[in-house]
């Protein structure tokens, strides 16, 4: 899917919920180096919602950080888990990984969501308006 495509996707998912888009100025200047084309859509549309931090936190652009062999986007509400993706993934909609802190050390152990990227974000809006609602 083409960066255009995610970005109407997620238009048309915001405005069926009538949630309010975000403002894609917000993140203008942000680099997005590395960043999956299906995130980066993600940001534009709703970089700056209240929907990234109402129940589960969807991370700001500057706020990706590393962990094993994983970029983490994503933190559980209670910070018992973490969402990634690879690092070295080139896929404009990668898939997605579950990080649970392992007990032994500071690693995390790693569990496939088996979805990708941009379905994982609609997976996340659902639950975030069953939880949350109104978010605006």
């Amino acid at each position: 899917m083409a960066r255009d495509q995610f970005i109407e996707h997620y238009r048309t998912s915001l405005a069926m919920h009538g949630l309010p888009l975000g403002d894609p100025d917000a993140l203008e200047g942000t680099p997005t180096t590395g960043v999956p084309v299906s995130l980066q859509a993600w940001y534009e549309v709703a970089g700056n919602s209240r929907l990234n931090s109402a129940h589960n936190r969807i991370l700001g652009p500057g706020l990706l950080r590393y962990a094993d062999d994983k970029v983490i986007f994503a933190v559980e509400n209670q910070e018992a888990v973490v969402w990634g993706f690879d690092a070295a993934t080139t896929a404009d909609d990668p898939e997605i990984w579950q990080g649970q802190t392992a007990e032994a050390d500071d690693r995390f152990e790693w569990y496939s969501e088996e979805a990708l990227l941009s379905r994982f974000l609609m997976t996340m809006l659902d639950r975030t308006i069953s939880h949350e609602r109104p978010i605006a």
